[in-house]
């Protein structure tokens, strides 16, 4: 329903029909969380703007939308157990799950380009004369006489 061609990419890029890539593989799983999230908040946000013309699309008439929305309203006003309520505290646990992922995505750009910096600082002492390229040559000599 929400982003539909979500799973279809995902298959392309493990069946490597497409170049793989790491930031696509990563946006597309991220999307496939940030729908199930898009459902869940749009069940609440449609209290509070009914007529937003956002909720005219096709989904918030279907059949499995209307069902989902009254089981999220009716688990709302209920006194809801532990269990009822793991879906809503998922989320803390998506948006650990993503801190870190982004940390980790952080460190590892950091520490590339501090990489890249140094490499084109050596190229550059090279380029200009600054350090020696040191150049290792072997000649083999053959003598022959003919006496």
């Amino acid at each position: 329903m929400v982003f539909p061609l979500v799973h279809e990419w995902l298959d392309k890029l493990d069946a490597n029909v497409i170049e793989y890539n790491v930031a696509a593989r990563g946006f597309l799983i991220l999307m496939k969380q940030l729908r199930i999230t898009f459902l869940q908040d749009s069940v609440l946000i449609m209290k509070d703007f009914p007529a937003h013309p956002v909720f005219k699309h096709e989904i918030f008439s279907d059949p499995l939308f209307i069902t989902f929305k009254s089981t999220l309203e009716d688990l709302l006003l209920s006194d809801s157990t532990l269990q009822d309520i793991t879906l809503l505290r998922a989320m803390p646990a998506l948006a650990k799950e993503l801190d870190t992922g982004f940390n980790a995505q952080d460190a590892s750009s950091r520490l590339l380009l501090q990489q890249n910096q140094e490499f084109q600082s050596k190229l550059e002492d090279i380029s200009t004369g600054r350090a020696p390229v040191p150049v290792y040559v072997q000649l083999t000599f053959r003598m022959e006489t003919n006496l």
